[in-house]
């Protein structure tokens, strides 16, 4: 049974938009939501990655919560084409997850997949001789077209190109069949219409021409031709080429049929020009296998093949190996040109040489080729059509140094590889872009042991992982390093690795003779083409704390306007030193932050680069306080100084984009954390330990909060700050108490509580007996934490602080349940739920129901416990709380066990463990000691 017969669902891509739902049409919701329908139809069959739905909706400005909302349109697709599907089921429509989604169709049921049904049965038709059957079926084919791909949402996208191409070649060949046959008036206004839309398709105007001329209409022929010519002069600066014009001397010579494609006034040369592939090529296998689905796929327009990446990540590598494994499709030969887009002892490769190269490599006479890049071009054009070539264009710079050699047709495939992301050659031409990663740590393994002999490797294999992590796995860097290993055979691998280690962290060790292959090199040729300012940016990169880094914080770094920043950031990325690795963030590879770094060292003033570190801390500490005063305003560090010039820190709009902030920037604070505190900074120190602790113990990274906070309470000590040694030695408590030594949390908050009675902080001293009688509770002792938690809200009386006032409430409603009263317990965890719903805190009503069904439980209500769990769940979810979500789960899994339904349980318990990776914190413990108990029958 087919995805039809199941949801009666048929899609149209070809023209508007528009999807049937058991034969009523849907409205599709708004344009983000249709934009990444339209995508998916358009690779139906085929994975869309996220982040490309992420570009197509945002460019390279996505919001922080692109990802979130692409899931949620997702979402509502799927229940769009499947009303009666389960939540968060996926269905058989749309599958995949937040790494990419596939939307499958059957025949019948997209246009766009019958439409080339159809066309390869008229391709069939023609190649059995049978023009009119052939003729009738290209014409059913177009009976599906009702336009430009998607026409009413006014996308581009290489995806909608390639269709917008393949019905460009499907029309060329409707038109041959339709002279072949005599029916050049059944098939005329089709060709009409493309070729409208595909104006500088010469080929298509050529068939036009000749189309017109045969069903009598020899003056509309004429003046095609005229208006061709001046189009093409006004807007490419170029004649006709030579296509066009054999069709117009046909017209004009009153022959009907065009010329036979396949005879040639040139003789034909065949070039055999690759370069030799490498002998220790390995790895790569799922680039290869994207690049062979690519060549597998029916086309009619181009096929252009992209390979882009960082430089010596092996992108002329991939694409020799993959020419030389495709060569025998294209018997008339192979071109190959080195560009010179990234060399600097080579001036960069003009187009119109590189034209005389190929065209006279084709046989074309020396006296025959044109002198403008234009003539070229089109000679070129013409020479290949009706051949198959392999072209293979290496180290490009631009675009506009690859169309002038691009074939006027589907036969030939064109490789091309550059550092920058040529993505105009995708949407204009629709190129399949592939961008060259970093390989895999075992595909680094392998590569080693091919070079140096799976024997020198195989007795270290520590070692040989130490080498591969000081090369980065940086292909280039890795080759360097094989090699020498592979003239020293006599030498283990540790030693190499003692070498590697030795000189510290520069890149001498990756010298190469060869100045081709030497890394600093190679990261060279891309640093020269910086203009001043992108390459003052680069320098100073590398005082960036952390992992990654966002244009708000470059901007910071650098001292600039966001604005300027984003610009600065572009141009680093399109030379490839820097890697927009998803939307919104960026990084460096290891070794080119070590270029960097040397740069630095060598150019730029010490007092600038110090003052650069010390913005980029300064943003990071102000929007870790901002994020803060969201979560938690009542427990607030001290007020902060005057930001330094040229900082802007993050401004957040509510508790979610806070909270989302901290998990993206978690490593970079630890980072500038370890920084300022390594730097004698001990003040910031404490103070930013203490903006991150909320985030780091309500989403479960108690071990991190311990680290963190381990951290301030030092410089705290170090500082002789009796404020900072009492709030973060509260906070230390909190991390303590969560990871089970309550012992020492109850030592650490009685020195908070001996500072912050002796200051008189009615709000601050109760957030501290709060926590004391937290790891009372923990240490068996009810009684005296009843009694801190009594005390607590006896300071809060008449003060408006309901966040903290609804915790202490939820503590002492937990200190009831453990004494047995149950009603005592149910009142005060509804006292807390009111306050914190009036508040609309999601986090507190979560852990609020989560003792409210505990105590229900505890007192055989088990159908008002389970309302009550289920509803936390809910509220955990929104606020993103996962350390309530695997209460919560373990609860919920109690109360089905409870109810007797112990697969219910079993799975709300799996869900408890899979909050979280981290195995050892203690809830986690308890939930998985719950599955070992009670085992599934």
């Amino acid at each position: 049974m087919g995805l039809g017969e199941v949801d009666g669902v048929r899609f149209a891509l070809l023209g508007p938009l528009r999807v049937w739902r058991d034969g009523e049409e849907l409205g599709l919701g708004p344009r983000q939501q249709r934009l990444m329908l339209a995508l998916l139809l358009a690779r139906a069959g085929r994975p869309v990655r996220a982040d490309e739905l992420v570009e197509l909706v945002w460019g390279d400005k996505p919001p922080a919560s692109a990802a979130n909302v692409v899931h949620r349109y997702i979402g509502m697709l799927r229940r769009l084409f499947e009303p009666a599907l389960a939540p968060r089921s996926q269905g058989g429509r749309i599958s995949g997850d937040l790494g990419g989604y596939v939307l499958r169709a059957d025949p019948g049921e997209l246009d766009l997949l019958d439409f080339r049904r159809l066309a390869e049965a008229g391709r069939d038709a023609a190649d059995r001789g049978d023009p009119q059957a052939a003729t009738s079926l290209f014409m059913e084919a177009f009976a599906l077209w009702g336009g430009d791909c998607a026409a009413d949402l006014r996308a581009t996208h290489p995806a909608f190109a390639a269709v917008e191409n393949e019905i460009c070649g499907v029309a060329r060949e409707a038109a041959a069949a339709a002279l072949a046959g005599g029916g050049a008036a059944t098939i005329l206004s089709t060709v009409e219409k493309v070729a409208q839309r595909h104006p500088f398709d010469e080929a298509l105007q050529a068939r036009l021409l000749v189309l017109l001329a045969a069903d009598g209409q020899r003056d509309a022929a004429r003046m095609l031709y005229v208006e061709l010519t001046q189009r093409l002069a006004d807007e490419l600066g170029m004649a006709p080429g030579a296509e066009v014009q054999a069709a117009y001397r046909q017209v004009a010579g009153g022959q009907a049929a065009p010329m036979p494609a396949s005879k040639h006034p040139i003789p034909l040369v065949v070039p055999a020009q690759l370069p030799p592939d490498l002998p220790f090529f390995i790895g790569r296998e799922s680039e290869l296998a994207r690049v062979r689905e690519v060549l597998e796929q029916p086309r009619s327009g181009l096929n252009v093949l992209v390979i882009d990446g960082m430089p010596g990540v092996g992108k002329t590598t991939l694409a020799l190996h993959v020419s030389h494994e495709v060569a025998p499709r294209f018997p008339d030969g192979q071109l190959y040109a080195d560009l010179h887009g990234f060399d600097p002892g080579a001036e960069v490769a003009d187009p119109v040489d590189v034209l005389q190269w190929f065209l006279t490599a084709l046989g074309v006479p020396q006296g025959t080729i044109p002198e403008s890049v234009e003539g070229r071009s089109a000679l070129f054009r013409s020479v290949l059509a009706g051949r198959r070539v392999l072209v293979v264009l290496d180290n490009v710079r631009h675009a506009d140094q690859v169309r002038p050699l691009l074939p006027g047709s589907a036969d030939c495939l064109v490789v091309v590889t550059g550092r920058g992301r040529l993505t105009g050659l995708a949407t204009a031409q629709g190129a399949t872009v592939l961008s060259l990663d970093l390989p895999s740590l075992q595909e680094a393994r392998d590569a080693v042991a091919e070079r140096v002999g799976q024997d020198r490797v195989a007795p270290e294999p520590e070692v040989l992982d130490a080498i591969i992590e000081r090369c980065g796995r940086l292909p280039l860097a890795l080759a360097i390093v094989s090699s020498r290993a592979a003239a020293l055979p006599a030498y283990p691998l540790s030693v190499i690795a003692e070498d590697l280690l030795a000189v510290g962290e520069n890149l001498d060790v990756f010298h190469d003779y060869d100045f081709e292959h030497d890394v600093r090199a190679v990261f060279s040729w891309s640093y020269r083409l910086l203009g001043p300012a992108a390459a003052r940016l680069f320098r100073l990169l590398p005082l960036h704390p952390g992992p990654d880094m966002t244009i708000r914080s470059v901007a910071a770094l650098a001292g600039v306007p966001q604005a300027t920043a984003r610009d600065l950031v572009g141009e680093l990325t399109r030379t490839r030193l820097l890697d927009r690795y998803k939307p919104g963030r960026y990084r460096l590879h290891d070794l080119v932050r070590t270029y960097a770094a040397e740069l630095g060292d060598e150019v730029d003033p010490r007092p600038e680069r110090q003052a650069a570190l010390a913005r980029v801390r300064d943003h990071y500490r102000r929007s870790a306080h901002a994020a803060h005063s969201l979560l938690r305003p009542y427990s607030l560090p001290v007020s902060l100084p005057e930001p330094l010039p040229g900082v802007q820190p993050v401004e957040f709009a509510d508790d979610a984009e806070a909270t989302a902030w901290f998990a993206a920037e978690r490593l970079v604070l630890r980072a500038v954390l370890e920084q300022c505190a390594a730097a004698g900074e001990h003040e910031v120190a404490w103070q930013l330990a203490l903006t991150m602790a909320l985030f780091l113990g309500r989403h479960g990274y108690w071990h991190d909060w311990l680290a963190v906070l381990t951290i301030g309470h030092g410089s705290a000590l170090v500082a002789g700050d009796p404020e900072g040694v009492a709030r973060t030695a509260q906070s230390l408590a909190g991390a303590n108490q969560r990871l089970g030594d309550n012992v020492r949390a109850l030592g650490l908050l009685e020195t908070a509580y001996e500072y912050q009675s002796a200051q008189g902080d009615a709000t601050v001293t109760a957030n501290v007996l709060m926590n004391m009688g937290v790891a009372r509770f923990a240490l068996g002792d009810t009684a005296g934490a009843i009694r801190d938690h009594t005390a607590a809200l006896d300071r809060l009386k008449g003060l408006e602080h309901p966040k903290l006032e609804g915790a202490v409430l939820w503590h002492l409603a937990r200190g009831h349940l453990r004494d047995g009263g149950l009603a005592g317990a149910v009142r005060l965890a509804g006292r807390s739920l009111a306050t914190f719903a009036a508040i609309d805190d999601p986090s507190g009503q979560a852990s609020a129901l989560n003792l409210l069904a505990e105590a229900r439980s505890a007192g055989g209500d088990q159908a008002g416990a389970l309302h009550d769990q289920e509803r936390s769940i809910g509220y955990a979810t929104r606020a993103g709380d996962r350390a309530n979500l695997i209460e919560a789960y373990t609860n919920l899994g109690d109360i089905h066990l409870a109810m007797g339904n112990l697969a219910a349980a079993r799975r709300a318990w799996t869900q408890a463990v899979a909050q979280v990776e981290d195995g050892s914190l203690l809830p986690v413990i308890r939930a998985e000691t719950r599955l070992r108990e009670y085992v599934d029958e």
